[in-house]
């Protein structure tokens, strides 16, 4: 495990956590059910985040491969959003108005529409 976080994923209070494979998964915090094992970085995942867009709980990742990628629980390992950098990641924190991203020596901004622009 390289990093988990506590949340909300779907209806469920869960706890997700990465791994250096790159697989996510997310557990049931009530019953310790596993609600979801998916690929999510090619090389392991640096850091995940849960956020609140809307009514809607997302979780976002960084990962070995550059990238940052949003997650909805509706539709598990599909990727909605990704920002690949430069540079490899380290951690994330995520914002109602965006995502912060530790790269290099460097820190970047993104906004939601940034990221949703950069899958177009």
């Amino acid at each position: 495990m390289v990093d988990l976080e506590v949340g909300q994923w779907g209806e469920h209070d869960a706890v997700v956590c990465g791994d250096e494979g790159g697989f996510i998964s997310v557990l049931c915090l009530e019953t310790g059910r596993e609600l979801a094992h998916f690929p999510a970085h090619s090389g392991g995942v640096w850091s995940v985040a849960f956020v609140r867009r809307g009514e809607v709980p997302l979780l976002v990742s960084s990962g070995e491969d550059h990238r940052v990628r949003v997650w909805d629980p509706r539709d598990p390992g599909v990727a909605q959003e990704e920002t690949v950098f430069p540079d490899s990641l380290g951690t994330i924190a995520v914002r109602e108005a965006g995502v912060f991203a530790g790269f290099g020596t460097r820190v970047a901004f993104y906004t939601w529409s940034d990221l949703a622009d950069k899958t177009d």
